[in-house]
């Protein structure tokens, strides 16, 4: 194969992806494939040359490192650009994990080799600080917090771990806020804990927040969680990994296309776990807009699929104040 760029950010998983990624491209290069690899240095750095690789219309990029990694690359392609292949090692390593990718070198070589490319919906938020794309989840609240901390701190441990420990730090301080949502032109005003866009069903490590969400269906999965207070968060948390904290009776769970959440207080706001400023938000969403290639045996709803036993599609629900 010709046309094909490895970014490989080597210090994405607190190293891990510099000490493993040579057994990957020996991998890939057994099965015929030699990439031409580029290494970040500093921030930013992915975000600049998967500009440049779309500019030199290359057929194949292969993103190695995590959530972050990729957050970044997407930026630099915006909507359209090669196909991607997500190598997974970093932190959270979410994306991979919705699109059941393996974080193996035999693995990632087969995506390569037999995997199918399959369109993604490319989600894209505006603050005042600017605009940018996601791919897995943004949100507001608690959760921008809680990765805002993470963002600038790190923590011990991969997957969840750093998350949570930063969620309970910053749940002792943390003040519910009155937002406004709304989706597509339909108003919800609630106090709220934090409120949730996405595309994919996971963020934080394994955190299933968005169970019903699939990637390619031209519509945002919503996420709006009440006046819950800091017990009350802290038994419910729990229920997040296996996505069943969507049957409690303060969360509500909506889908659109479009949607804007304001607040008259100062309220962060992330995406895929990086600071993307404070409310007001808006959201619109660019179906199809990331083509990614996923293992050749992957289910083709990866997010129905792993939606809790019993758990139907989340649909609007009228626990929230509408007009």
């Amino acid at each position: 194969m010709s046309g094909i760029v490895a970014i490989v950010n080597p210090v994405a998983g607190r190293g891990r992806a510099g000490r493993t990624w040579p057994a990957f491209e020996a991998a890939l290069r057994r099965r015929g494939v030699s990439p031409e690899v580029w290494y970040t240095a500093a921030p930013g750095d992915a975000r600049e040359m998967a500009r440049r690789a779309r500019e030199r219309h290359v057929e194949l990029l292969l993103v190695t490192g995590g959530d972050g990694t990729v957050h970044e690359a997407v930026n630099g392609l915006g909507p359209g650009g090669p196909a991607l292949v997500v190598v997974p090692l970093g932190t959270g390593n979410d994306l991979a994990r919705g699109l059941q990718i393996s974080p193996t070198p035999e693995g990632i070589a087969d995506v390569v080799t037999r995997g199918h490319v399959r369109r993604l919906d490319l989600g894209h938020l505006e603050t005042a600080e600017g605009g940018r794309y996601f791919v897995n989840v943004s949100g507001a609240g608690l959760d921008a917090e809680v990765a805002r901390r993470v963002y600038e701190e790190g923590g011990p441990g991969r997957g969840a771990l750093p998350y949570v420990l930063s969620m309970l730090r910053t749940l002792r301080r943390y003040r519910n806020v009155l937002m406004e949502i709304h989706v597509d032109g339909r108003v919800h005003r609630h106090v709220s804990l934090m409120t949730v866009v996405g595309n994919s069903p996971y963020y934080g490590g394994g955190m299933h927040i968005l169970p019903g969400a699939t990637p390619d269906d031209a519509q945002f999965d919503i996420l709006l969680i009440g006046d819950l207070g800091k017990l009350e968060t802290l038994m419910v948390f729990p229920k997040v990994f296996r996505g069943t904290h969507v049957r409690h009776r303060l969360v509500t769970c909506l889908r659109g296309a479009t949607v804007e959440i304001r607040s008259r207080e100062q309220v962060a706001v992330h995406a895929d776990g990086e600071p993307a400023g404070y409310l007001p938000v808006r959201y619109r969403n660019h179906p199809g807009g990331m083509a990614v290639v996923v293992p050749a045996g992957a289910a083709r709803h990866a997010a129905a699929a792993s939606r809790p036993p019993g758990e139907p599609a989340p649909a609007h629900s009228p626990k929230a104040h509408s007009e």
